[in-house]
């Protein structure tokens, strides 16, 4: 319906279409699994938060709240220093998150 320009078209086009649409023009993304116009996409959202310097809640994960105080970029560079003077070995970037949260009482967002 109101979608003329699509008559005609395979199914193939449309898929690529829709591709297209999601992967590089960004008019359309995924929330939850399901797509939506871009502006409502978690990617969106990520955006937008990062760019007020605010941390991501996905308001579907209700349990993924924020257990300790967003680290400031001051705290990051100094507990990220700690990390790597006091660890032995390899640190693995999955990691690190978690040893803030464990060591520091601070989340990274």
């Amino acid at each position: 319906k109101g979608l003329r320009w699509l008559v005609g078209r395979s199914l193939g086009e449309v898929c690529h279409i829709v591709q297209l649409a999601a992967s590089q023009k960004k008019i359309l993304g995924y929330t939850e699994g399901n797509m939506v116009p871009y502006i409502h996409s978690e990617e969106s959202v990520k955006k937008q938060c990062a760019a007020w310097q605010q941390p991501f809640l996905n308001p579907v994960k209700k349990q993924e709240r924020l257990s300790h105080p967003v680290a400031t970029w001051e705290e990051t560079k100094k507990c990220l220093s700690a990390i790597l003077c006091e660890e032995v070995g390899i640190i693995t970037v999955s990691s690190v998150k978690r040893l803030f949260r464990s060591r520091f009482g601070l989340d990274l967002s």
